[in-house]
């Protein structure tokens, strides 16, 4: 190396290395880290004396923590092998002499720490949760309980959001056994990191919706609960809780439509928030939906009204699909094909009347698509419907009043889809896409009130 070089390279290392000790300094200041040292004179003259100032010294040495956060201060990379401590060496004895091998060995069996890191990763895509090690299954939780929420990563389980933490043996054995093979440990919200405010407010509203509305202050109630969900900010750190709240007690009460439909319109209550973002609970809101909306059996008697609740799940359905429709483009045709299923001749009433209410309140175009489709006889899906429910009603007995109201049902609901198409779609389309003989031949009268115009009373006077 030149001597130039030398020279300049010797600055260079004594400027960083001047700017260092003097940051470390600081750091030591502000940790205020000192310590006393006795002097040589007054370890041999004052040993007899009691208290008092031994004429030591304090002097502020600068210790390996000093440094490191100095260079952490900088940005820079930390110093390694630092936290080894020099014995003080006794001038009066003797040098031991030290077996290094030993002390090596001793040093391998502590563990270096672990440093605190920040990874992202996916929570959901296209509205379901990626089967990823950062997102493990839940596990498996109790039912019927009111107002539990369960840590999935932690098996904590919380009765009542403010209520004490008890542990479960049978959660740890398994969190243990998944916590060895998978290697990666997250935690997710606590409810214990709430504050007493938003616990009071979980609490109160999930109470008011288990009362019901069967009074006149229990429904103001509820609706005064419902239109704070849906205007209140700051219930972000709730929506985990309410949307796992939502879906639990649809699964476990789905022979309710009462209930059911207060949850429901919790849910919608939820979804017209604009302070919070229900897209990464999708995967557990929309699925229970769609089972309110086509599920085969909603009730404990066949007079009580599911179909309300059918209706109510379906707009609720449409809502979510036009709020996160964009962001998330495959969330309407994976809905839709559901719904398309559900419309099979081979379904139960029930479920056929789920779909095509679905498929009605997503529009006259979808409606288009999948109810007047012209079938392998030149006749649309609809009128293929409808003659079979005809024929059904023809052959069923005046006796079997549920099997009837079904059939009505479902007819009332195609109805509807055909007054909503012939409302929405100007005259010269309906006559390029609408066969008007079959659809006169098989709604007959049914069809006059549908029609936009007034052509069909039309009276003249002479």
């Amino acid at each position: 190396i030149q001597e130039s070089a030398k020279t300049t390279l010797a600055s260079m290392v004594e400027a960083h290395l001047t700017s260092l000790v003097r940051e470390a300094a600081c750091v030591q200041r502000h940790s205020k880290r000192a310590r006393y040292h006795p002097t040589s004179s007054s370890t041999s003259g004052t040993s007899g004396t009691d208290g008092g100032d031994q004429g030591g010294v304090l002097r502020r040495r600068l210790a390996a923590e000093d440094i490191n956060l100095a260079l952490q201060w900088r940005g820079s990379e930390k110093l390694y092998a630092t936290s080894i401590v020099v014995p003080e060496v006794d001038r009066n004895k003797d040098n031991r002499k030290i077996d290094l091998q030993a002390y090596l060995k001793n040093e391998n069996q502590l563990r270096a720490p672990s440093e605190l890191a920040l990874t992202s990763h996916w929570l959901a895509v296209d509205g379901t949760q990626p089967a990823i090690v950062q997102n493990p299954a839940s596990l498996l939780r109790k039912k019927g309980l009111f107002h539990r929420v369960e840590d999935d990563d932690d098996n904590v389980a919380i009765v009542g959001i403010g209520a004490a933490d008890t542990e479960l043996p049978e959660q740890n054995a398994t969190a243990a056994s998944s916590k060895t093979t998978s290697g990666v440990s997250v935690r997710q919200l606590l409810p214990r990191v709430l504050s007493e405010e938003l616990q009071l407010y979980f609490t109160r509203v999930t109470l008011t919706m288990e009362r019901g509305g069967a009074t006149p202050t229990t429904r103001r109630q509820q609706d005064a609960a419902l239109a704070s969900l849906a205007r209140d900010a700051g219930l972000n750190e709730l929506v985990p809780f309410f949307v796992r709240y939502v879906t639990k007690q649809l699964y476990s009460h789905l022979n309710q439509p009462e209930h059911c439909r207060t949850l429901v319109r919790m849910a919608r209550s939820l979804l017209s928030n604009p302070h919070v973002h229900l897209e990464l609970h999708l995967q557990e809101l929309m699925p229970v939906l769609v089972t309110c909306t086509v599920a085969e059996k909603l009730y404990t008697k066949p007079s009580e009204n599911h179909w309300a609740l059918r209706y109510d799940a379906t707009e609720t359905l449409v809502q979510a699909c036009n709020m996160f429709g964009d962001e998330y483009v495959t969330l309407k045709p994976r809905v839709l094909t559901v719904f398309c299923e559900a419309i099979d001749p081979s379904k139960a009433l029930a479920t056929q009347f789920g779909g095509i209410v679905a498929i009605t309140n997503f529009g006259p175009k979808t409606i288009d698509a999948f109810l007047l489709p012209f079938t392998k006889s030149k006749r649309h899906l609809a009128v293929s419907y409808w003659e079979a429910w005809e024929g059904a009603l023809e052959t069923a007995s005046l006796t079997d009043i549920d099997q009837r109201r079904e059939i009505q049902q479902c007819q009332q609901a195609l109805l509807n889809a055909v007054a909503i198409y012939l409302e929405h779609v100007n005259p010269k389309e309906q006559a390029e896409r609408i066969d008007r003989d079959g659809f006169v031949d098989a709604f007959g009268e049914k069809l006059v009130p549908l029609e936009n115009g007034i052509e069909g009373y039309t009276t003249c006077i002479v």
